[in-house]
């Protein structure tokens, strides 16, 4: 009778496992999974707006990226991961992975463009002008188009010198 209850304990709790596998749509780690599997269902989860599992997913994104050495992997993950901490006002977080992507790849201008828009949500007008004459070097037309549209982001930073500089290098692309 005994060795039945216990059967039928290890039953339930199989059963019970698989359900809550199933209901949170959360794989175990290392069944299968490669590490663009796990960075497409924090996408999903992202375009969701479902924040929490798209961090699970791009942290073991991450995990496999980083034992792969994929660097192209990690610059998507750590581009996402920082878009959430942005989204969430968390903006020392979403630095800290822009500038992952910096340290992977410093010519990332996107990776600069976000960092200076953290900057300039955190008002730290040195540390934005930096990322902005960046975004500029690394990205020329584009980062100017991107700045072009954005433009009203840094608003506060003019009659800046180092700003208005930058204004005047971007133009350039403009015409």
């Amino acid at each position: 009778m005994k060795k039945l209850l216990i059967f039928i304990g290890l039953v339930i709790v199989i059963v019970a496992s698989l359900f809550v596998g199933c209901v949170t749509s959360r794989p175990y780690v290392g069944h299968g999974w490669t590490a663009y599997d796990y960075y497409d269902a924090g996408i999903v989860n992202l375009d969701y707006h479902a924040y929490d599992n798209a961090l699970f997913y791009f942290d073991n994104a991450e995990r496999i990226f980083l034992k792969e050495n994929n660097s192209i992997g990690l610059i998507l993950t750590y581009m996402s991961i920082g878009d959430i901490h942005y989204i969430r006002y968390e903006y020392d977080s979403a630095i800290n992975n822009y500038l992952n992507v910096i340290d992977i790849d410093s010519q990332y201008w996107q990776a600069w463009a976000f960092l200076a828009v953290c900057y300039s949500e955190k008002k730290v007008d040195t540390m934005c002008i930096v990322a902005l004459d960046m975004t500029i070097l690394a990205g020329e037309r584009e980062a100017a188009d991107w700045l072009k549209e954005n433009i009203e982001q840094f608003i506060w930073l003019e009659g800046n010198e180092a700003y208005d500089e930058i204004l005047a290098i971007a133009m350039t692309y403009w015409l």
